[in-house]
């Protein structure tokens, strides 16, 4: 049997790309670069089919707009997030387990979104204030230095009272996508069968007349 060695690299690579599977959504995750309270510290991803830019444009307030029970409207049975499918955010300046996902965005309708619940989800930046914690994180590309702040009424936390003085920076940082592996994988996978084909077709030098 004749060995083939692009016909191998090829069938390689079309099983590598038949494991990957179809493409999964990419998460970001925020990296924390600094805080002006000491000991402070966030953790936050966002899920997204595509890239950060992608992120709906969507925005949840109170009717008139104020901090009261009866400012209240019923909201949605649920909002489209399109893109966006999943979202975290938890710090040690909440009190112990006060962390969000995007199911509190996507709250059903009662008396939760009475009193000052309002959030808002762009390619901007996320705010949420469910009337006790509050916080907004900034959204650029991948790598870009953005900033945030939280506050919360609770005193169990760090610190970060209601005056928002809480303020932090950092950048979302993104996995390599499975793709770029597999293409790098590919083309490290055909220079070692060039250089074996090399190897095998290399001409054997003259051999010297053995003496005597």
């Amino acid at each position: 049997m004749v060995f083939r060695p692009k016909l191998f690299a090829a069938t390689v690579l079309a099983v590598l790309a038949w494991s990957a599977g179809p493409a999964a959504a990419t998460v970001y995750t925020f990296v924390e670069t600094s805080s002006t309270l000491p000991g402070v510290t966030v953790q936050s991803t966002i899920t997204v089919n595509g890239t950060l830019a992608d992120l709906p444009s969507i925005t949840w307030e109170p009717a008139e707009g104020m901090c009261e029970p009866y400012a209240c409207s019923n909201p949605p049975a649920s909002f489209d997030f399109g893109a966006l499918t999943g979202f975290t955010f938890s710090t040690n300046a909440f009190p112990p387990g006060d962390s969000y996902s995007l199911a509190d965005f996507d709250a059903p309708p009662g008396s939760q979104y009475c009193d000052c619940y309002m959030w808002s989800i762009s390619s901007g930046g996320i705010y949420f204030n469910n009337s006790s914690d509050e916080f907004g994180i900034g959204v650029a590309s991948a790598f870009t230095s953005t900033t945030g702040f939280m506050n919360t009424d609770s005193t169990l936390g760090v610190g970060c009272g209601e005056t928002g003085a809480c303020q932090f920076t950092g950048y979302w940082a993104v996995p390599e996508p499975p793709a770029v592996a597999i293409f790098a994988t590919g083309l490290l996978l055909l220079g070692l069968l060039g250089w074996r084909s090399r190897q095998r077709t290399r001409p054997c030098g003259r051999r010297s007349a053995l003496p005597g």
